[in-house]
């Protein structure tokens, strides 16, 4: 009797033990609920000091700038997985960008590319964009860095590669926005644009514009006449077919490795892929782009 009498209270014992054990590992999982949605290749560390959720890879800024991180905590409809949640991954991305570090510019949930990049994009406020993403797949892509697309933050040549689907267009003046990414990309790395197709999205029956009108454009940034590159993230600057990009290119010295009409992610729009050269950057405004684009 007081054998089995003993076993019960040990048996109890342990049951508490263990209840114990596994609250406070359903408290653990609970506290570290902001980090669902992270991946191996895109986990997080945290300033202790700050608080601050930085991104794991970090490039040197210009000496004249600082690299605004995002201050905000990760909601749980916020991720930082650079996967795609609903549209296919790029094989040609894949092919050229693999195993470099890089920026995005204006990273989507739906069309992610599975790259070691930060998401730069212009406000870390909610957007019309984040609630797009939300509405596709549940999650929005979380922005790293608040930064215009036309005026980095960081220093020339410490990144392997820059990368846009569906945001040049947006840009009146694109020639200004493709020379602030070759700034930054080392030579050797890569610029790569997906951008729409007139004759497959809703610019369709607009029309196309031209070299001349893209020439024109950056002219008068040149002289002064316009002080920015006009983002508007509702309205395209630009539209185009794939030869109007590689005409861009031709004019502008851009040495174009590979080219898609169709790009293999949505199909909407065309893939082009840069890399830079010693002398990717001798039509753009100045060799070191920091101060003035």
């Amino acid at each position: 009797m007081v054998g089995r009498k003993k076993q019960s209270t040990a048996a109890r014992c342990t049951g508490k033990l263990l209840l114990l054990l596994l609250m406070v590992m359903a408290l653990k999982l609970h506290s570290n609920s902001s980090l669902k949605g992270l991946s191996l290749r895109q986990l997080r560390k945290e300033d202790l000091n700050s608080n601050l959720v930085l991104p794991t890879i970090q490039f040197p800024a210009l000496p004249d700038r600082s690299v605004e991180y995002n201050p905000n905590p990760i909601p749980l409809n916020e991720t930082v997985d650079n996967k795609s949640f609903k549209f296919p991954e790029s094989d040609i991305m894949h092919r050229y960008l693999d195993g470099l570090e890089g920026v995005e510019v204006g990273s989507a949930t739906h069309n992610g590319f599975g790259l070691h990049t930060v998401n730069v994009d212009f406000t870390f406020e909610p957007t019309l964009y984040q609630k797009e993403q939300i509405d596709f797949v549940g999650q929005y892509r979380r922005v790293d860095v608040k930064a215009s697309a036309d005026r980095l933050p960081w220093a020339d040549g410490v990144v392997d590669f820059v990368l846009s689907s569906h945001v040049i267009e947006h840009f009146h003046d694109p020639i200004k926005v493709v020379c602030e990414w070759l700034r930054v990309v080392r030579v050797g790395g890569y610029v790569a644009i997906i951008a729409p197709h007139k004759e497959r999205t809703f610019d369709k029956d607009r029309e196309r514009t031209p070299w001349e009108e893209i020439r024109l454009r950056h002219y008068r940034f040149e002289s002064g006449e316009l002080v920015d590159a006009a983002f508007d993230s509702l309205q395209h600057w630009c539209v185009w077919i794939t030869d109007d990009f590689l005409e861009i290119a031709k004019h502008m010295h851009w040495k174009v490795v590979e080219w898609q009409d169709a790009d293999d992610k949505v199909g909407n729009g065309f893939t082009i892929i840069m890399q830079k050269t010693p002398s990717s950057l001798r039509n753009c405004p100045v060799q070191r782009q920091g101060d003035k684009l």
